[in-house]
């Protein structure tokens, strides 16, 4: 009877956790869906473009994080450096 349970309690977690379309997806399926149905004429990487712009502020997004945790890295190790120096007095 637990396992039961545990089977519903994550068979709602999991419809829980399901994210609404964004803007850029909702966007791309619209295009995609008009450009097949013969409504609009454009070429394809047109149609792909909310994509492309949603992935590269991704990208960018990941390589400012990627950037901050390297200078704090990097800071934070000339300050140990620095605290080791002025401990042994040199």
């Amino acid at each position: 009877m637990n396992n039961s349970k545990e089977i519903e309690s994550f068979q709602y977690n999991d419809v829980e956790m399901r994210k609404p379309l964004n803007f850029l997806q909702a966007a791309t399926l619209l295009f995609v869906g008009l450009q097949l149905t013969g409504y609009i004429d454009w070429p394809w990487w047109r149609l792909v473009l909310p994509v492309i712009i949603e992935s590269s502020f991704r990208l960018i997004h990941l390589g400012s994080q990627y950037a901050a945790y390297r200078l704090e890295k990097r800071l934070l190790t000339k300050e140990v450096y620095r605290s080791d120096v002025e401990f042994k007095g040199l």
